[in-house]
């Protein structure tokens, strides 16, 4: 996978919106589709607001891409003595989105430091590429059936 952010940031909660704008603007610049990249950004924000959580920091945030995938991680570089990465309660909402939100998630732990983790797949788009995930629902098409039952309309950008 190709890396196509890698920040180190304070364990601040003020860091949260300009990361998630260097994100999603990564992630426009690769063409990923909108409402892939959107739940990616979330996906980051839930992995990072984790981490913020358990350490004093500083956090090093590095996101990865290849053509069907988009993987996060946030590596907690304090010493070693300070780490405290101990799931608990607080956490419980943030795993349900990583859950719901991510395709696969988890922490580690390599020589004292935590390092959370998740990967989702994500289309990447192009002028006239058929995306599946982002269909019109209330436009017709006998192509492309939605859950209600009815058709949806595939857009061609």
């Amino acid at each position: 996978m190709t890396a196509i952010l890698d920040l180190r940031i304070p364990a601040r909660a003020t860091e949260l919106c300009p990361l998630r704008r260097e994100v999603a603007t990564a992630l426009h610049d690769r063409s990923v589709a909108d409402s892939d990249a959107d739940a990616f950004v979330s996906v980051v924000n839930e992995l990072v607001t984790a981490a913020i959580g358990t350490t004093p920091g500083p956090l090093e945030v590095r996101v990865q891409l290849d053509d069907g995938k988009a993987r996060a991680s946030v590596a907690d570089i304090s010493s070693a003595e300070r780490l405290r990465l101990v799931p608990d309660a607080d956490h419980d909402i943030g795993f349900a989105l990583l859950d719901h939100l991510a395709g696969s998630w988890g922490m580690s732990y390599e020589t004292g430091h935590a390092l959370l983790w998740a990967e989702s797949p994500v289309v990447r788009t192009g002028p006239g590429t058929v995306s599946f995930r982002d269909g019109d629902r209330h436009a017709s098409t006998p192509l492309s059936p939605n859950a209600r039952g009815g058709a949806a309309m595939w857009r061609i950008r």
